[in-house]
């Protein structure tokens, strides 16, 4: 219960600063820097998929 505590604090205190400086643009810039490791994580996954499609396509015996 304390880590949510404080993660609700940092996360309610980055965003007031952000507000309060510049505006609701700030807000944006954050959820652009939030989304850009989910961008990588998707890619990996197409990746990962396009390889499974590949092997399966080409290569049935590498699935036993």
């Amino acid at each position: 219960m304390p880590t949510k505590i404080i993660w609700g604090v940092l996360i309610g205190g980055i965003s007031f600063v952000m507000v309060s400086s510049t505006g609701i643009d700030g807000v944006r810039m954050l959820s652009n820097l939030g989304g850009f490791p989910a961008l990588w994580l998707f890619m990996f996954v197409g990746a990962s998929l396009g390889k499974l499609v590949w092997i399966s396509f080409f290569d049935i015996k590498y699935f036993g």
